[in-house]
């Protein structure tokens, strides 16, 4: 308060200061140099940067201090005994605000959930139609990136036998099959960047630019090394089937596929619905997986779902006879 009083004062004095050369003017005094107006410029652009400067750390004090409060509470509370098994949604938060690395802090705190334990962020809320239920029924896997719309249809059909249609089309969800997740679109974006850049300085390399030929080198040398690097996991798929999840990669070095059966049984399950990213618990290490542009609630039906969950044998043979499935 007293902060903002003073900067509107040095503003009203800028101001007054400012109308005396005019002053002078209109009574027919010489024109004052310009370095007149320079003081009551000086003064409201330092009320104005005074202001930004105080804004700027008053806000994020104010968050940092309500972080802390809502740390500390989560602390009491995840002090009572098997507080991580009867409140895991809150030990996840609280591992999130207590460490500064988020990624990582979440896949610690995963790894740490009993088997079961699902977790859906940023979703709708429990008295909304749209909430996750169950499905009631078997069904073959299903791409959770590539065929998310059949998925909504199962989910969409079985939400509908238990709260009805017209309690459905009260508050529906959305059907966003069409849209692309933004790991889509960025890579989309790099290939056309990618397409455009190869000839262009391609073709400057051959005519003799050094110029082009170091930026062209540079640029391929990069372009190899994130395909070495980030190319080993660019190669997988993940299925949803009642109660689990199927994964099936393919590994660069070695181009041997690897078939993994993810249950409820044997993993803990995290979705947000905003990020479209999911995460698993695969032989005692937190996984991530992406999925459809805002399919959070049906894959989350599917793992709740009330059908038979396949066997290993069932996902082998569903993956081929070349893919070797893995086991913990």
């Amino acid at each position: 308060m007293v902060l903002g009083v003073g900067i509107v004062l040095s503003w009203i004095a800028a101001f007054q200061i400012a109308m005396i050369p005019v002053l002078l003017r209109y009574a027919g005094k010489p024109d004052p140099p310009s370095s007149a107006y320079t003081i009551p410029i000086f003064i409201g652009f330092a009320g104005v940067a005074v202001w930004c400067v105080w804004i700027s750390r008053r806000i994020p004090a104010r968050l940092k201090k309500q972080r802390r409060r809502r740390t500390a509470r989560l602390k009491r509370a995840l002090q009572a005994d098997a507080a991580i098994e009867r409140l895991p949604h809150r030990f996840v938060e609280y591992e999130l605000l207590s460490r500064n690395r988020r990624k990582r802090a979440l896949a610690k705190a995963l790894e740490r959930l009993p088997p079961g334990t699902f977790i859906l962020v940023n979703g709708p809320p429990r008295s909304s139609p749209s909430f996750p239920i169950a499905i009631n029924i078997s069904f073959e896997p299903i791409d959770i990136a590539r065929d998310a719309k059949e998925l909504y249809e199962i989910a969409r059909l079985t939400l509908i036998a238990k709260v009805g249609e017209a309690e459905f089309d009260r508050q529906t969800v959305e059907d966003e099959s069409e849209g692309g997740s933004v790991g889509g679109f960025a890579s989309g974006l790099l290939r056309f960047l990618g397409i455009l850049w190869v000839p262009y300085f391609g073709y400057n390399t051959v005519m003799g630019s050094s110029e082009s030929a170091w930026i062209f080198g540079f640029g391929l040398i990069l372009m190899i090394l994130g395909w070495l690097i980030f190319g080993v996991g660019l190669d997988e798929r993940w299925w949803v089937v009642p109660g689990g999840f199927i994964r099936r990669r393919t590994s660069l070095w070695t181009r041997r596929t690897e078939g993994t059966l993810v249950t409820a049984e044997q993993s803990p399950v995290y979705l947000d619905a905003t990020a479209d990213l999911g995460w698993v618990v695969i032989d005692g290490k937190a996984t991530r997986f992406q999925y459809a542009h805002e399919y959070a609630w049906p894959i989350a039906a599917a793992w709740l779902s009330e059908g038979r969950t396949p066997s290993l044998d069932e996902v082998h043979a569903f993956l081929g006879p070349d893919v070797r499935m893995k086991t913990w």
